[in-house]
């Protein structure tokens, strides 16, 4: 019995190896190219992990060297308040005395708020360098700095430790909760920080696109804690909390009332939503339902990016003519074009807002300036530079007060300004 179970087991293997030796398909050599794509894959992860972790070490260092600049600041000027105060003691006028400890008092107090300061003006005229504190107390003058036209300005480093801003492109403040909803563009998400520039939350990245994912946003407003997310890919505009829960969504590709082709910019007032709807020529009018009210179209109204609402108005940034178009808000007739822009401008990086005073501001990043309009004549009033060290990002504006959104080129951070 042995035997012939042998002589049967020899036979089946004969019979499956001159099967196998008969196939066209050589598995052999798929699985061995399987193996080398696997191992190809393997390295190119690697070597995009071993990039990021170079990139973040670099970011680290150069913030550890601006922080020892700080303290090395700081000890200069320790050193120098001390010999002062020894000077101070040997003299016998107590006039002078009390004079000179009121000085030393306020230098101490100016140098424990070093720590925190977060912007540096600079001013050709002066030849100097100014620190100057989140207060706008001068605390240092050292080295050669950048003018600027603004006046008492105060500037908000958002936290960059806890989140990492690709792009941001927007900034909008909720007065109602003195939160700051910064829209980053790569990372498809909202970055909801505190006035103070503390990291809160964020909402939208990795998630799939029912459940409160975005799909490229490229504009954001709030009412009343009451975030409204426009989304060029997803062809729509999304409703969220404050919290980041998705409260409604509305919209698809298409040129219906309710439809979008490529959302961009928008802006709200009391009653309803003024989004641009690019690709369809046409502004749309959602209340805060977001149901359709109305739309506006026209010659004027070419490839809008973004708009402002202001009164009975509507100032809309289109791409078509490169120009700022004013608009009646009631009935959508064309008004007049107000600023032409350069034919070279980055249309798509380009941002504007309005003061309480109704004067324009207009951030152009290509030319590290914010250029101000008088309201009625839309003359330039004056243009102030910012320092090439900082990339513009974003202008915007809450209860009158104007921040331009920045951010350091060799740090990565990203920093509100009020101007």
């Amino acid at each position: 019995n042995f035997t012939q179970t042998s002589i049967k087991l020899n036979s089946t293997l004969a019979f499956f190896d001159d099967r196998v030796a008969n196939m066209e398909f050589d598995y052999l050599a798929y699985i061995d190219e399987l193996k080398e794509e696997v191992q190809i894959n393997f390295d190119r992860i690697i070597t995009a992990a071993n990039l990021r972790l170079t990139s973040m070490l670099q970011r680290l260092t150069n913030l550890a060297e601006k922080y020892r600049r700080n303290q090395v600041i700081i000890e200069e000027e320790l050193e120098r308040i001390s010999s002062l105060l020894e000077d101070s003691k040997k003299t016998s006028n107590l006039n002078e005395f009390d004079e000179k400890m009121r000085v030393v008092q306020k230098k101490r107090e100016a140098l424990t708020e070093l720590t925190s300061v977060e912007y540096v003006s600079v001013k050709w005229n002066h030849k100097c360098l100014e620190v100057v504190s989140n207060h706008g107390n001068m605390l240092v003058e050292r080295g050669i700095l950048y003018s600027s036209r603004f006046e008492n300005r105060t500037d908000t480093c958002l936290t960059q430790s806890i989140v990492s801003l690709l792009e941001p492109i927007c900034l909008v403040i909720d007065s109602t909760n003195q939160q700051l909803c910064l829209l980053d563009s790569t990372n498809c998400c909202v970055a909801v920080f505190s006035r103070e520039g503390e990291f809160i939350r964020k909402f939208g990245q990795g998630l799939l696109s029912i459940w409160g994912g975005m799909d490229e946003p490229k504009g954001i407003s709030i009412r009343d804690g009451r975030v409204f997310v426009t989304q060029s890919q997803g062809h729509c505009i999304k409703e969220y909390n404050l919290d980041g829960t998705l409260k409604r969504k509305v919209g698809s590709r298409g040129c219906s009332p309710r439809e979008f082709n490529t959302p961009l910019g928008l802006d709200t007032d009391l009653s309803n939503i003024f989004i641009c709807d690019c690709l369809n020529n046409r502004i749309q009018i959602l209340d805060y339902k977001l149901q359709f009210v109305k739309r506006f179209t026209g010659t004027s109204i070419k490839f809008p990016r973004q708009l402002k609402v202001l009164e009975n108005r509507i100032f809309v940034l289109t791409s078509y003519e490169t120009c700022i178009q004013e608009i009646d808000k009631q009935e959508g007739s064309w008004i007049r074009s107000i600023i032409t822009l350069d034919s070279t401008a980055q249309v798509s990086k380009i941002s504007f807002t309005f003061d309480k005073a109704r004067s324009l501001f207009l951030c152009n990043p290509a030319t590290h300036s914010v250029s101000v309009f008088s309201h009625n004549s839309m003359q330039v009033l004056y243009t102030s530079k910012f320092s090439e060290n900082r990339e513009l990002l974003c202008v915007t504006s809450s209860n009158g007060d104007v921040y331009v959104v920045a951010r350091e080129r060799e740090t990565s951070e990203v920093h509100c300004i009020r101007i």
